[in-house]
Order: C-alpha cells, then sequence, then structure tokens
C-alpha cells in the first residue's frame, strides 16, 4: 500500500498536546516513561512527537509484606489477594482490632499512592476460635472500616476453594466437597457403557478423587462423624471403577 492511500487526519503539534494531556499527577513509586510517536507524512519525510509522563512502578509485595508486620501481624500474599492474621487472647481483643484496622488504613493509603483502589465489597472479616471465646467479642470489635465502608465479621470464608467457619468445624466444607463429588459420580454413571476401563478410571480420578485429596491436611484431627460423608464418596467412586473395569 503506497504512502498516499494513508490519511494523516493528525499533526505533530496535536499529537504531542495529546499525550501531554494523559500525563498524570507525580506519585510515590512511579517511573519515567518515554514515549516517541512516529507520523509517517511521506516517502521521505518523517518526523516524532514526544512526551514524559510517570506510571506506577511494579507493585512491589515486598512493600506491603513490611507495611503489614510494622504492625505486628502475619499475612499470606497471593496475586490478586492479601490476607491479615492475628492472634490475640479475649483479654487483648481490642487492642488486636485496632492494629488491623490501622494496618487496613496504611494499605489503603498505600494503594491510593499507586492508583490502586481497595474493594470493599470482597473484603471479608472472620474470627476464629472456641464458641465461648467468639461470643466474647463485644459488637464494636466485630466491623473494620475501609475508607467510608464497614466490613462486618462474617461465620464463613472461602479461601482457596476451602470453606472456613468462625469454629474450625468444617462441616460446610465437608458437605460442599460431598456433594461435588456424589453428582460427578451420578453423571458419570450415565456415561458407563460408554468408557473403557482406562477412561473411566482417569474420569474418576479427575472429578471425584482430586475433589478428595484437595487440601485434605486440614481435616486431620477432625471426629469421624464429620468425614464420614467423605468416605462414602470415596467407597462410591471406586464401586463405581470396579463395576466398569469386571
Amino acid at each position: 500500500m503506497s504512502d498516499k492511500s494513508l490519511p494523516h487526519p493528525f499533526t505533530e503539534e496535536e499529537i504531542s498536546a495529546a499525550l501531554k494531556k494523559t500525563k498524570p499527577a507525580t506519585a510515590p513509586g512511579y517511573d519515567n516513561i518515554h514515549v516517541e510517536v512516529l507520523m509517517n507524512l511521506g516517502q521521505k519525510s518523517r518526523r516524532t512527537a514526544t512526551a514524559d509522563w510517570r506510571r506506577p512502578s511494579g507493585l512491589n509485595t515486598e512493600d506491603i509484606a513490611d507495611l503489614i508486620t510494622n504492625h505486628q501481624l502475619s499475612y499470606h500474599l497471593y496475586a490478586d489477594d492479601t490476607q491479615l492474621l492475628g492472634s490475640t487472647s479475649t483479654s487483648n481483643i481490642r487492642s488486636t482490632v485496632d492494629r488491623l484496622q490501622s494496618c487496613v488504613a496504611a494499605i489503603h493509603q498505600w494503594c491510593d499512592s499507586r492508583r490502586l483502589q481497595l474493594n470493599p465489597t470482597k473484603t471479608e472479616l472472620i474470627w476464629f476460635g472456641y464458641l465461648a471465646n467468639l461470643q466474647k467479642i463485644a459488637t464494636t470489635d466485630q466491623s473494620l472500616g475501609i475508607d467510608r465502608d464497614i466490613i462486618h465479621s462474617v461465620a464463613l470464608v472461602r479461601d482457596l476453594r476451602v470453606t472456613l467457619d468462625s469454629e474450625l468445624i468444617l462441616q460446610r466444607h465437608v458437605n460442599k466437597v460431598t456433594s461435588a463429588c456424589f453428582y460427578h459420580i451420578c453423571r458419570l454413571k450415565q456415561i458407563c457403557l460408554l468408557l473403557g476401563p482406562d477412561v473411566a478410571t482417569s474420569l474418576v480420578s479427575a472429578f471425584v478423587s482430586s475433589r478428595l485429596d484437595y487440601c485434605n491436611a486440614i481435616l486431620a484431627g477432625l471426629p469421624k462423624t464429620t468425614i464420614a460423608p467423605l468416605q462414602r464418596a470415596q467407597n462410591a467412586a471406586a464401586r463405581l471403577v470396579v463395576a466398569w473395569t469386571s
């Protein structure tokens, strides 16, 4: 395609002005960016329009880690999730809540300086402990503030596909896993006659056994009555495989 077929609706001055308008206010943690826009004005004429602005540097999780440890809290950092952890006795609940509140406010300020935003709708607060101790927590200590939003404590949270309850009984998690396992067992039964034994074994392993094995270390020490539904699901899966291979 020749240059004559390419329109040039923007001049060098217009491009430079547009680039300068996109320059945000500077803030800590921003890197300089130099941009050049090559304007092809013909076979022998080339010009560049340049502009400089600043963008957030790579999100350094070490900054958040140091910020959290400065508040005497523990943490888990994931790609899109940050968890704050603190332990306390019933006599020091108020001081722990104050440290959590101060840490959340510092993280909120850290995000604002990098043009990020905390999402209150996806922020959860939960207390773990014995029921007798949980009942001693005052109502004022069961919430945290994020800017203008108030986060109230909940009885259940979902962490890495594991449902955790405040007493760590894990009955809700066991029920969900068991329900999912039996759902897939019923579906596999409908196509059992169309599959060979090797394929059937692989499908049971993928859809059932993988769910039973996922994070099963958290089930250690639970009463047999709690994990009995998982055992029944495993037995049903084993019977299905034996029926296919026999």
